[in-house]
Order: C-alpha cells, then structure tokens, then sequence
C-alpha cells in the first residue's frame, strides 16, 4: 500500500487514515458525477487491522476510476473490474439474514 504521509494524513490512526482515504475517493466521485461524468461511488469496505480500503465504483470506464483516485489524491494498489451476482436476491423470501436461509430451507424441504 502507498504511504499516505504523501496524502496529508500524517499523525491520524490507520483507521483514520484509511476512513479519511474512504471520504476524500467518496467526496471526489460524487463531484465527478454532478459533472455529469458516468461514475458513481457505490460504497466502501475497510479493514482497519491492514490499513486496507475496497472501494466500489458504477463507471462507464475503468480510466474514470482513475481519474477518482487522481484527483482525490488517493493511491491505489489495484483496479479491477467486479461483476455483481445478484441473483441469489431476486427471490424476496431468500433475501440474506432476517430469517431468509431458513426461509429458504423451509422451502426446499416442502419441495421434496
């Protein structure tokens, strides 16, 4: 990972400076997209404990990716292209937690 004393996080926890990261990529894309560029921000993941940040982009190129990252002044390590599988959630009685694997069971046992 990149040292962030170069991004003006010097003295900050990692937390910190990775929750910092997280908000200047966020602030960035959102900016972009009000410039009518085809990128949105769609979330972040940190894990505090590696000083690691995942951020997750909709973006008409991987170069307006960059570009966040650019302007936001944020190193990155890696970008790659991620395809969402969602189908696991078409099914509103299978959605994940609350109840929806076992939903799901239930299910599958009345079937047979």
């Amino acid at each position: 990972m990149a040292d962030d004393a170069s991004s003006g996080t010097t003295g900050r926890s990692p937390p910190a400076r990775v929750g910092w990261r997280a908000a200047r990529v966020r602030e960035t894309a959102v900016a972009m997209g009000t410039e009518g560029r085809s990128v949105r921000y769609l979330r972040s993941t940190i894990v505090p404990a590696d000083e690691a940040l995942l951020c997750v982009f909709e973006a008409g190129s991987e170069e307006l990716v960059r570009e966040v990252y650019a302007r936001a002044g944020v190193p990155f390590e890696r970008l790659s292209v991620a395809i969402a599988d969602e189908s696991e959630w078409l099914d509103a009685d299978s959605l994940p937690g609350a109840g929806g694997a076992e939903k799901t069971e239930q299910r599958q046992t009345e079937k047979e």
